[in-house]
């Protein structure tokens, strides 16, 4: 299975073809070239940010909060419930823009 690449490759991508540059061929470097601008082009991948906002998400879902928030109550921790929903939504916002497909401009 091959797998393509996208923006988490982009660094690694931009190494190997100075690497190459300096020691092969020139099709070799034309070849680097067109995969470093198809991972500039595939845009964000299943990266380190969305695994680390998904792991944020889970620690405050165990910590009680709920996604939509709570509508304020008399109770003492309503406070610190509501301000954890808040951020649970918006990080759940968040991913949602960083899944949502690229558009092509």
């Amino acid at each position: 299975m091959q797998k393509t690449p996208d923006r988490t490759h982009l660094a690694g991508l931009e190494m190997a073809r100075v690497l190459i540059a300096t020691s092969a061929p020139e099709d070799l470097a034309q070849r680097l070239d067109e995969a470093i601008a198809r991972a500039r082009e595939a845009g964000p991948g299943e990266g380190d940010g969305i695994f680390e906002l998904e792991r944020i998400a889970r620690q405050l879902e165990a910590g009680g909060a709920i996604d939509p928030p709570p509508m304020f109550s008399g109770r003492l921790d309503a406070p610190l419930r509501q301000g954890t929903s808040i951020a649970l939504m918006l990080i759940h916002r968040r991913l949602a823009k960083l899944r949502e497909p690229t558009s092509g401009g």
